[in-house]
């Protein structure tokens, strides 16, 4: 249970981030920030239900073993498997939004961006403090 908690937060600070790059980025173009494309809005919505889960079958682990369920042993190993999964799928859609902002060639590349979300690293270095 303590790996699903380092993944849920791993994914809290992936997601907090990713609001934070998508609302103050903007598309001069269509006057619009990130967050008002459905395509950005529906991939955080997708990462922040995956995190609502994982948290959701935490809970029912936690549940389960406190309360001496027959079935607390296998909520144990669900929620490992759940807790990977989500964290890996979250990660992974974050680096596909992020990705113009790691290679200089791509027609969005925003150096000043770049230099405040570009590195892959970023919540790894926040969440050590």
């Amino acid at each position: 249970i303590c790996s699903a908690s380092v993944s849920l937060g791993l994914m809290r600070a992936v997601i907090a981030e990713t609001i934070a790059h998508v609302t103050v980025t903007r598309l001069e173009h269509l006057d619009q920030s990130l967050a008002q494309q459905l395509v950005v809005r529906t991939d955080v919505a997708r990462m922040q239900i995956l995190a609502d889960t994982t948290q959701t079958v935490i809970n029912d682990a936690l549940t389960a073993i406190e309360t001496g369920r027959e079935d607390a042993t296998l909520r144990v190993l669900e929620v490992k498997a759940v807790a990977g999964e989500a964290a890996i799928e979250t990660t992974d859609r974050v680096s596909h939004m992020f990705f113009r902002l790691i290679d200089p060639k791509h027609p969005m590349y925003d150096k000043d961006l770049a230099a405040k979300y570009g590195d892959a690293t970023i919540c790894f270095r926040r969440l050590r403090g």
